[in-house]
């Protein structure tokens, strides 16, 4: 970072600015004491830089996965849009109240949404994508026990074959079928942002936040802006 941009940085009044953009976000919460207790936090990967201080991003625009099979990603993508209007896993920040977790994607910072926003969450589940890991091996069981009963075949030979054979069927039953349907439906998300958000970030769970712009804080910034102001520094 450049010395002018330093000094230009330094000259922002953090709290105010996070006071005036987010207030929507701090009256939910109930403000700085209790987001400097239990964060809401982002993962950034390291690739994108660290930030200092604060730093504004624009919502993700057909975000592509990480760790979930496309076809499976678009799948609950359409749900949520079908329940919300909104595609909550590609058109929207994924957050949480654990560290930890957000660390797992890169540097943790602190996620405040500009303006209005729409969330959901579930108190069930800590990460939608380990939660659809978890039903697939009960549909990998009831595919075994179809190989069992001598209801499964394949053409060709061999484990390659035989693999490729399995994971068809598998996808076949998860995307085929109401099994998606019947699946998100009994992970029981708030699907209209009525629940207490300040508990939600409690939980550590995944909270998938919708909103135009957001911002990325330093921890370490905000706390120091908060205690002393920006004299201190």
């Amino acid at each position: 970072m450049k010395i002018k941009e330093i000094l230009a940085e330094e000259a922002i009044n953090l709290p105010e600015l996070l006071r005036k953009n987010c207030a929507p976000f701090l009256k939910r919460v109930g403000g700085f004491e209790f987001l400097m207790e239990h964060p809401l936090w982002r993962g950034l990967t390291r690739n994108a830089g660290f930030i200092r201080m604060i730093k504004m991003f624009p919502s993700p625009a057909n975000r592509p996965p990480l760790d979930t099979g496309l076809d499976y990603h678009r799948a609950m993508d359409n749900w949520f849009f079908e329940h919300t209007g909104i595609r909550y896993r590609s058109n929207a920040f994924f957050t949480t109240g654990e560290k930890a977790q957000a660390e797992v994607y890169g540097n943790a910072y602190m996620f405040f949404p500009i303006g209005d926003f729409k969330f959901t969450w579930s108190p069930n589940v800590k990460d939608l994508t380990a939660s659809l890991r978890d039903g697939r091996e009960d549909i990998q069981n009831k595919v075994r026990d179809k190989i069992n009963r001598g209801d499964f075949s394949y053409d060709d030979e061999g484990f390659d074959a035989f693999h490729e054979a399995l994971e068809k069927e598998i996808k076949k039953y998860m995307l085929d079928s109401p099994w998606m349907d019947n699946f998100m439906k009994s992970l029981n998300y708030d699907l209209n942002s009525t629940s207490n958000l300040d508990y939600a970030i409690e939980t550590g769970n995944e909270i998938m936040m919708h909103c135009d712009l957001a911002y990325l804080v330093n921890p370490e910034s905000l706390a120091i802006r908060l205690k002393y102001g920006n004299a201190f520094v």
